[in-house]
């Protein structure tokens, strides 16, 4: 039973953009503020004047949104991000190709509290810095896992082209961020990728409406799901912030252990 919840255009490319031009305005403005502050006249005339610059770039944006998103030359749902690449866009599979098996996981708490290692240890052991991180995935990584959950926000049109999908277990305010990835560029699983987007994209249903890109939408009713996919360590975020951290104020995961990327999404009625 599917019902109208959360309203899609994943092809809009310039509304995709608008919270990345949010950011960067509220970046000049905290810039701006900084010089003023210092009370020199150079200050006080960039804080009288600044509003004029966001009317100036407020009226570009109709054009330039669009490349601030993405400048690779690739398709609209191509996974358009570089840090950790291969493991964001590669599923676990075994030496002769087929899927690791899924292990069946009692939900989030029994995923983050039992099998996967705390934050604070996979960051004393391995560098997660944007040019130092591991290119490949670590063994703590090396697990692919089915878990029962419930959708509490989802977030659309990303710059790297992946939809962040914040989950829960039914009784418990333990979050999670999984994601199901932008298209593999060299091609590899492709069509278990398109599935993947299909999947979430019918689960969310109606993608007809740009109102929602660029930030996290609550459904009207948590959705019962299971997910497939394989564990990862997106150790470039931190957990728990309320400014850059994944997850919506409402609900922020406590860790940045992801299903990343999400194999299979299946509504559970």
């Amino acid at each position: 039973m599917k019902s109208t919840r959360i309203r899609v255009r994943h092809t809009d490319r310039q509304r995709h953009g608008m919270a990345n031009l949010h950011c960067f305005l509220q970046k000049i403005f905290v810039f701006v503020n900084r010089v003023a502050n210092t009370e020199r006249p150079m200050g006080v005339w960039m804080y009288r004047y600044s509003w004029i610059f966001a009317i100036l770039v407020l009226a570009n944006s109709s054009s330039s949104v669009g490349a601030t998103q993405c400048t690779k030359d690739i398709g609209p749902d191509d996974f358009c991000g570089s840090y950790r690449a291969d493991p964001k866009t590669t599923y676990l599979k075994a030496s002769d190709g087929t899927m690791v098996p899924f292990e069946h996981v009692g939900g989030v708490s029994d995923l983050l509290g039992r099998l996967l290692p705390s934050d604070d240890a996979m960051r004393e052991k391995y560098d997660w810095g944007i040019s130092s991180a591991p290119g490949d995935r670590v063994p703590e990584e090396l697990r692919n896992v089915q878990l029962d959950a419930y959708i509490v926000a989802v977030k659309p049109c990303e710059d790297d082209r992946d939809y962040h999908v914040i989950i829960k277990d039914e009784n418990a305010d333990e979050y999670m961020n999984v994601e199901v990835s932008g298209l593999p560029t060299n091609g590899v699983g492709l069509a278990d990728f398109k599935r993947a987007r299909g999947e979430i994209e019918s689960v969310l249903t109606d993608a007809n409406s740009s109102s929602t890109c660029g930030r996290y939408n609550k459904p009207d009713q948590p959705i019962h799901v299971r997910i497939e996919g394989s564990v990862y360590f997106d150790g470039d975020h931190r957990a728990g912030c309320q400014s850059g951290c994944p997850g919506p104020s409402y609900a922020k995961p406590s860790t940045v252990w992801e299903i990343h990327p999400v194999y299979s999404v299946t509504e559970i009625p």
